[in-house]
């Protein structure tokens, strides 16, 4: 009964946050100290939950690296323009008859690539929904589709936290759980890819009037030289190299190529690594 009352209290607490706004971090600090004085209770010591802490923490400092890697990762790809070049030069394929199925399989090729559901969404989705909509393509199959692509990589890209914490919890190893699940992923995905073909086929009337390449190039130099961090990320995946040293060179690489194409300096894309990038003109 005890530990259903101490579970409920930290549910509560979630809820609370959640519905208050309030950050979740408060809920997740209130259920360290519950649990803590539950396991004293129990009759553990303090030093014995101190070793469990530790140990816990341990396991997962390879997720917080990772994740202010990729953190560090798609700034970079942002600052670079190696986003903004893939995103228009992709979007440049996708005609009114195949429209959903070319916004599914681009998104989910971005989405392996940078590993985030939320970065594929809010550059290859947005514009893909655009491109969409302005095509006379329904906004929830556009947007179904849009998201769909975004969570392939997200749960199966080497750099991706799902795939990392999958491994941390599981002390399994990480190629061998990509390649599991693209087994078993391939059929859904070619299910989808069938569904977004046939029914997207005919329902756009018309080509989109947006010029990608035009307004990136506001900001960016489209360049094919800044599809170098996509090309040494890619390889290093497939040489199965360490994910944490394949996103540091790519990163290095985009650092570069952002100082020799961009008008940027280096104390500048320091802090674009830490704080994200912002673009100056508002439509990009």
């Amino acid at each position: 009964m005890l530990e259903v009352l101490i579970v409920g209290s930290f549910c509560a607490s979630l809820f609370y946050c959640l519905f208050t706004g309030t950050s979740i971090l408060y809920a997740l600090i209130f259920a360290f100290f519950l649990f803590c004085c539950y396991a004293l209770y129990r009759g553990f010591s303090l030093q014995e939950i101190g070793k469990a802490c530790r140990q816990s923490i341990a396991k997962i400092s390879n997720i917080i690296i990772v994740m202010l890697l990729i953190g560090a990762l798609t700034a970079s790809w942002r600052a670079s323009g190696t986003i903004a070049y893939l995103v228009s030069y992709a979007s440049e394929i996708i005609s009114p008859s195949w429209s959903l199925l070319g916004t599914f399989i681009l998104n989910a090729a971005l989405s392996s690539l940078i590993g985030t559901s939320f970065g594929t969404a809010a550059t290859m989705g947005v514009v893909t929904m655009s491109l969409c909509v302005g095509m006379g393509v329904s906004p929830f199959w556009a947007g179904g589709a849009a998201l769909a692509g975004a969570y392939v990589g997200d749960r199966c890209s080497p750099v991706s936290t799902s795939a990392q914490l999958v491994c941390a919890v599981t002390s399994t190893e990480l190629y061998k759980n990509i390649k599991n699940m693209l087994r078993t992923g391939l059929i859904p995905f070619l299910l989808a890819c069938l569904v977004y073909f046939f029914v997207g086929n005919g329902q756009g009337a018309q080509a989109a009037d947006i010029d990608l390449t035009k307004l990136f190039s506001q900001e960016y130099v489209l360049s094919a030289w800044t599809l170098i961090p996509a090309v040494i990320l890619l390889t290093m995946v497939m040489l199965k190299a360490d994910i944490k040293l394949t996103m540091i060179a790519s990163i290095a690489s985009a650092f570069v190529t952002a100082l020799f194409l961009r008008d940027l300096g280096s104390i500048e894309l320091c802090k674009i690594l830490f704080g994200g990038y912002q673009a100056s003109s508002p439509e990009v």
